[in-house]
């Protein structure tokens, strides 16, 4: 079969004068895109071999893209990292992955503190010539990528994608969106995460531009982007969303050019999807929901059904199935609560050196997601709860138990316990309640500890002293009565 990058390839091979990815004043055609693509190729013929493992640190740009289709088409697999991980974080993935080496931009270079080859991506076009070898013929079941995702230990877990996954999700994308050739994207949302490569992938096989913005935190600039731009399409997280209808003056704007916005990556609560019809009355708006375990996306809600439905995640996506089932695996009725499931070509295979976890979440063929649900009399799908204990932060998704184990080892800490609650920007935010071994600790020194240990989206919002840690009789801590102690506005 063809890797996805060849797929983008032969589907633009009449148009490869179109501009594909616009990044500030700078724009690339995708006769420029593949320029760079094989001579990344011819790079990896020269330093690895099929099955390699090859991380990829660079934030979005055309080197971003370049090396990534460029592994996909080359037979290794490409390993794209958080740019925000703390260095345990990149130590662990090094080892766990096998990394063989690392490519990497100018700007992330200095980030990079580990034990395997450096290379930097702009030494790589500048230095090699375009290679002659053709297209490697991919394997559907072949490992094309390990995505990153949070274990329930608190380490990152490596998510097996296959280059059947990633077409598979990609034709049942754009099975239910109306991609152009003449669309422009709007991409705010990192390409390492799989939520942003969804969105690369789309883009491209459709023909379309991207449009790239790394500063949302700058959001006005973005909003003024994206009607100088003209994009027609924007994707966000529940924060994105929540920043730009707080801080931005798009309800002023005319933002007509936008015929869709596309909304996953954790639920946006209701009352804020109907500010955002309101700030976009002419925009289509589409809520979605997926998992890293299934390439990216599992479900969607059909924009026409946005106001029957609000609050919905809709139904599977072309070639998913999704169920709702109970503690014995039967499908729930309306109104009860049960986990969803999910099935599909697009559900990959497990987590890497995981075998424990991979057994929990992928059984029988079933995706496992560990999201809490309800159906109604038509089978629409609305998520209640999370069953695991994860929070997320801004789009991100953050294990607790890793936040309590870090806690744990700080001087002067006795016991900690993290909790996730609203939060007006982020969607969600962490509080951390700690038991001091003395009067001596304060909270302060507690937050100078997390953010030398934790990555930036991963540090608690508020800090607790207290006394002790609530349980039940089998030993078990009641989060609930945490959480009723946060003080939201505070």
């Amino acid at each position: 079969m063809d890797s996805i990058a060849r797929v983008i390839r032969k589907r633009n091979a009449k148009g490869m004068d179109r501009v594909c990815l616009t990044y500030g004043v700078n724009e690339y055609t995708y006769k420029d895109l593949f320029s760079y693509v094989d001579k990344i190729k011819a790079f990896l013929d020269e330093n690895a071999e099929r099955g390699d493992r090859i991380g990829l640190f660079c934030e979005n740009g055309i080197e971003f893209v370049s090396v990534y289709l460029a592994c996909l088409d080359s037979g290794v697999v490409v390993v794209p990292v958080n740019t925000n991980f703390s260095k345990e974080e990149m130590d662990y993935v090094v080892k766990n992955c096998e990394i063989r080496l690392f490519m990497c931009s100018e700007r992330m270079k200095g980030k990079l503190d580990i034990q395997v080859p450096v290379f930097l991506i702009s030494d790589i076009l500048e230095e090699t010539e375009k290679g002659k070898k053709e297209s490697y013929e991919a394997r559907e079941n072949e490992l094309a990528a390990l995505m990153h995702t949070s274990g329930s230990t608190g380490k990152p877990n490596a998510v097996m994608v296959t280059h059947g996954n990633i077409i598979a999700n990609t034709k049942s994308i754009l099975d239910y969106l109306d991609n152009r050739p003449d669309d422009r994207v709007m991409v705010v949302l990192p390409f390492f995460y799989c939520y942003g490569a969804s969105l690369l992938h789309m883009t491209l096989w459709s023909g379309g531009r991207v449009v790239i913005n790394n500063k949302f935190m700058f959001p006005q600039k973005v909003v003024d982007e994206i009607c100088e731009k003209k994009c027609t399409v924007f994707a966000g997280v529940p924060s994105t969303y929540q920043i730009m209808l707080k801080y931005t003056r798009m309800k002023e704007m005319d933002m007509s050019c936008l015929r869709y916005v596309l909304q996953a990556g954790g639920k946006l609560s209701n009352e804020y999807l109907l500010k955002l019809k309101n700030t976009l009355p002419e925009t289509k708006i589409i809520v979605m929901y997926g998992q890293t375990e299934a390439t990216a996306r599992l479900s969607y809600l059909p924009p026409e059904l946005f106001d029957s439905k609000l609050g919905s995640i809709g139904k599977g996506i072309p070639g998913v199935k999704l169920r709702v089932v109970n503690e014995k695996g039967k499908d729930v009725k309306p109104g009860e609560v049960g986990e969803i499931i999910a099935r599909g070509k697009n559900i990959c295979s497990g987590y890497l050196n995981n075998e424990e976890e991979t057994e929990n979440t992928f059984r029988n063929g079933w995706l496992y997601t560990g999201d809490l649900a309800t159906v109604d009399e038509e089978g629409f799908i609305f998520i209640v709860d999370r069953k695991r204990d994860f929070v997320k932060v801004g789009g991100n998704r953050v294990s607790l138990s890793e936040i309590e184990n870090a806690a744990e080892f700080f001087d002067g800490v006795k016991e900690a316990v993290a909790v996730g609650f609203p939060d007006e920007i982020l969607g969600e935010a962490i509080a951390l309640f700690v038991v001091p071994e003395n009067d001596s600790l304060k909270p302060e020194d507690i937050m100078k500890m997390c953010r030398k240990k934790l990555s930036a989206y991963k540090i608690p919002k508020k800090i607790n002293l207290i006394d002790k840690i609530p349980r039940n009789a089998y030993g078990k801590v009641q989060r609930f009565k945490l959480i009723k102690e946060i003080d939201i506005h505070g």
